[in-house]
């Protein structure tokens, strides 16, 4: 069974008009240290081992791996997070559109290019397009003076792309998720229209994919 993942009626359409190349979704759980000023993707020796077999030995062995380690803003580890949820860069997901929705009959399929850990506050603000957000420029009909509204799929008027997103946030996490700031994982991706086996089919010549996941 591989991995999949959920976006709600407004994001799915995002998907599909091509709008969505990024999601935040709520660490889970949070870091426990509050000084935590980053997080990092590397080798950690507290970090838990993979086992790795070596069939011409006929036995396995313990071999370090990258996780997901959390720095104090002096550079010091301070705590080991472990893995992301959804993956790493060149992992594949199948997008689940309704609940009872199968892999089998899955229509659309994300690949992973990047994974990032930062508070959802600190989005940049050339990333509010690529979460969904859409906005248009206008003219006021009073003085002729332009203006600018933003959308995130709930039929509201947002009047910066900020506000549309916060709103979004909170739709998804409840009321005060946004002001909590809580961290996140950031995924982008790009999508492709098309059932995750046939995605792996198409990428089995030029990635080593084993056991449902990419390596």
């Amino acid at each position: 069974m591989k991995k999949y993942i959920v976006f709600d009626t407004s994001m799915l359409q995002a998907l599909l008009d091509g709008r969505k190349t990024q999601a935040r979704r709520l660490m889970i759980p949070q870091p426990r240290y509050p000084g935590m000023k980053k997080a990092i993707f590397g080798l950690h020796p507290l970090a838990p081992s993979t086992l790795v077999r070596l069939p011409a030995e006929g036995m396995e062995i313990a071999s370090e791996r990258e996780v997901w380690i959390a720095e104090d803003c002096f550079g010091n580890i301070v705590e080991v997070i472990g893995d992301c949820p959804y993956g790493k860069p060149s992992d594949l997901l199948w997008v689940k559109e309704t609940v009872h929705m199968t892999q089998r009959k899955s229509r659309l399929t994300i690949r992973l290019t990047d994974v990032k850990v930062e508070r959802v506050q600190e989005i940049n603000p050339d990333h509010y397009e690529e979460e969904g957000i859409e906005g248009k420029s206008f003219s006021s009909p009073a003085n002729g003076l332009p203006y600018e509204l933003y959308w995130n799929g709930d039929g509201l008027d947002y009047s910066t792309p900020r506000e549309a997103f916060a709103a979004l946030w909170e739709s998804i996490y409840g009321p005060g998720s946004w002001k909590r700031n809580a961290w996140a994982w950031v995924l982008v991706f790009e999508v492709f229209k098309e059932n995750i086996d046939e995605a792996v089919d198409r990428f089995w010549d030029r990635r080593d994919y084993k056991y449902g996941y990419w390596r």
